[in-house]
Order: C-alpha cells, then structure tokens, then sequence
C-alpha cells in the first residue's frame, strides 16, 4: 500500500481548539490507533 499523498511528502493532520477539555488527545490515540491498524508505520 502506498501511504504518500500527491506530492510524495509527509501527511500532516492538525487537531486543535484552545478550550480544555475538548477531547483533542483522545482523538488523536483513536486516529493512530486507526491508522496502525491500516497498516501506516
């Protein structure tokens, strides 16, 4: 499986809101676990 974009470069995902409490870890462990499990290194 090939996981580079378009322009051969990284992959960049950016989650963000200033507020506390907002969940943005926890979202980002549930898109690595994903993306492990689609086979991403």
């Amino acid at each position: 499986m090939n996981h580079e974009n378009e322009t051969g470069g990284p992959h960049i995902i950016v989650l963000g809101n200033e507020k506390g409490g907002t969940g943005k870890s926890t979202t980002a462990m549930h898109l690595v676990v994903s993306l492990l499990r689609e086979g991403f290194p």
